[in-house]
């Protein structure tokens, strides 16, 4: 089998789309050589702002005396999937050239010997280089293996991921040293797609420093200075932070005092955007959205007096009237600090910095709590109004993003849709709220202006429908159990379905789910063809069938209550006992008796059990069609065709 080894290098990649370009090419490469009849088995990438990796290996080799013509077949597949990846921002040099980055250098073998490939005006060779930081040592790989142990010796670990986790646990371990442990952050993500030898150093602060609101701080450092902040033991923010040099070399003292320098300077800028803010009070802000002219203003305006209503329907529909002042007043505050200074300079604080100013003006702490949750990212909201208001605020935004016409910059509609509904249903299962989202929406949907609502409604719905899925998805669930969970009971209680599926999954492995499906195939064959009648008690004769009737009378209320509960086990448990009788009565009772009384009364007695059969042998026949394409997908997955990362 052969391999193939791409390197594409350039003068900074986009470090936020290394990875995704990466995966692109990866995917283009497979996809051309799979039409010229050399697909690859399997692959690899690697990335950095450097370099773009894909090592390719498992392609059929070619015919004897045949090798010039294949490694011209790769040369035009590599030149067309380079065409193909799609960059954010694109930049253009030399002859109207575009890229995410100027390319300087192009890596291309096929077996240790080199493709012919022109790309960007630049003709592909079989060297490589090492990091800038030490002096771009020039090196000819023989194979992937030989590509990879020479980028190690020099330092980098080409495989972002594992570049991430390294640094992740550098990053813990000199917290420790100093005590201290680390504020959850993405940083190591991406300090890792930033720097191809990236090391960590600790840096202090002066105390006076961390005078301003501990969220300021974080996002000061983080946004300003790329460096990420470290938690005392009582839980506060301590003096240090964690910084990213390139290289682990003697510079690294001088390189902590130019970053403590730095912060300070940040945090002194964000003190004074602080203070400035703290001087209006949210009362006057919230009367200046009202009457202002500006369009984004005015948009936050509507966009508060949508929220009260949504909170006031949210809020009656859970039955929490004592909550609804509360998520009523903070929905009018939530989009009050859309206009501070701080807010301008660290988008992602909105909602938490209006949280901050409610606190220092004294409002109830249900109200400041639920402003500030609802822009806090990852935390569930610390009371009933801040879930309220939290569903209300992100059911709106879905809505808006979705009956937009403009195209969006950056993500697509879709994208920004999805992860608004994620947020929805995660925050809806996890703090138990029982709401019909469907009701919220439509309320979400009416107040809007809009060409087509019900085409909005109805992809609003979808969308939620989709993040639900995601979210079980994440948890193991099969699509045979989310399906036939939504069958049974529908969406109007997402925490209802997350208990049912999860009761599902515990089924999975019991072997009297497999019993009760065979024997509802047996009542199926039995009652074929027959017709409805009503059973009369007086007719049962023997004992097996007058057991069999007082185990279902007994039984039959437990075993439904069991299904709208969701308490799948105490179900299975009933029905077990059920399927006893059942069984007795089969071995024991001639069903179609000459009598024709007798022989309608115990099909009638059939009847009345199948509607409670019909569920194990639904389960059971959804999670072989499940079972059976995944199989398929895996099959097909490890076709030659199919070559994954």
């Amino acid at each position: 089998m052969s391999e193939l080894l791409v390197e594409v290098r350039g003068d900074g990649f986009p470090a936020l789309e290394i990875e995704r370009a990466t995966r692109a090419l990866k995917d283009a490469l497979v996809a051309q050589l799979r039409e010229v009849g050399m697909p690859a088995r399997q692959s690899a990438t690697g990335c950095s702002t450097q370099r773009l990796m894909v090592l390719l290996r498992g392609i059929p080799e070619g015919r004897p005396g045949n090798d010039e013509g294949r490694r011209r077949s790769v040369g035009e597949a590599l030149q067309q999937a380079l065409g193909a990846v799609r960059w954010r921002t694109n930049v253009s040099w030399g002859d109207g050239h575009r890229f995410g980055a100027p390319v300087s250098g192009l890596l291309a073998l096929l077996d240790g010997r080199l493709v012919p490939a022109r790309c960007f005006g630049i003709e592909a060779t079989d060297t490589t280089r090492g990091p800038a930081s030490l002096g771009s040592r020039v090196f000819r790989p023989r194979d992937g293996d030989e590509y990879g142990r020479f980028l190690v010796r020099q330092g980098v670990e080409v495989r972002l991921a594992a570049r991430a986790a390294r640094l992740e646990r550098a990053t813990h371990e000199l917290a420790e040293g100093l005590g201290l442990s680390v504020v959850p952050s993405d940083l190591p993500v991406r300090w890792a797609a930033s720097c191809e030898t990236p090391s960590v150093i600790a840096c202090r602060l002066e105390d006076t420093d961390l005078d301003l609101p501990a969220e300021i701080v974080a996002a000061c450092l983080a946004e300003r200075q790329g460096a990420l902040p470290l938690r005392a033991p009582d839980g506060g923010l301590a003096a240090h932070f964690v910084a990213i040099v390139d290289r682990d070399d003697e510079h690294a003292e001088r390189a902590a005092v130019g970053n403590e320098r730095a912060a300070r300077d940040h945090l002194e800028d964000a003190r004074f955007h602080w203070r400035r803010d703290a001087r209006t009070p949210l009362a006057k802000r919230i009367r200046l959205l009202s009457e202002g002219d500006d369009t984004q203003e005015t948009l936050y305006a509507r966009r508060a007096r949508r929220l009260e209503v949504l909170c006031t329907l949210i809020a009656r529909e859970l039955g929490s009237s004592e909550h609804l002042d509360a998520s009523v007043q903070a929905a009018g505050l939530l989009y009050a600090d859309r206009q501070t200074e701080t807010v301008r300079e660290f988008p992602r604080l909105a909602g938490v910095i209006g949280g901050l100013l409610a606190r220092d003006e004294g409002y109830p702490a249900s109200v400041w709590h639920a402003v500030y949750d609802s822009g806090a990212a990852g935390q569930l909201p610390r009371s009933r109004a801040g879930e309220i208001l939290y569903v209300a605020d992100r059911v709106d935004r879905v809505v808006e993003v979705l009956a937009e016409e403009e195209p969006r910059v950056g993500e697509s509609r879709g994208e920004a849709a999805d992860e608004l509904a994620r947020s929805v249903v995660d925050t809806v299962h996890r703090a138990g709220l029982e709401l019909d989202l469907a009701l919220a929406i439509a309320q979400a949907v009416r107040q809007r202006v809009l060409d087509d609502p019900s085409r909005t409604l109805s992809e609003a719905l979808k969308v939620v429908d989709r993040a639900m899925r995601g979210l079980l998805r994440e948890r193991g669930a099969h699509d045979a159990e989310i399906d036939a969970v939504l069958m049974a009971s529908g969406t109007s209680s997402i925490p209802s379905v997350f208990r049912r599926v999860s009761g599902l999954q515990g089924l999975r492995l019991d072997g009297r789910l497999t019993d009760l499906a065979a024997n509802a195939r047996r009542l199926r064959d039995v009652l074929l063809e027959s017709r409805e009648v009503e059973l009369d008690p007086e007719l049962l004769e023997e004992p097996a069938e007058r057991e069999l009737h007082q185990t279902w009378i007994g039984y039959e209320a437990r075993i439904r209550q069991s299904l709208d509960e969701g308490r799948f086990d105490r179900w299975l448990d009933a029905m077990a006992v059920l399927d006893q009788a059942l069984q007795r009565f089969l071995g024991n009772v001639l069903v179609h008796d000459a009598n024709e009384a007798l022989q309608r009364n115990r099909l009638a007695l059939l009847q009345e059990l199948q509607r409670a059969y019909a569920g194990p042998l639904r389960l059971v026949e959804l999670h072989a069609t499940s079972t059976k394409t995944a199989r398929s997908g895996q099959r097909a997955a490890s076709r030659p065709a199919a070559a994954s990362g």
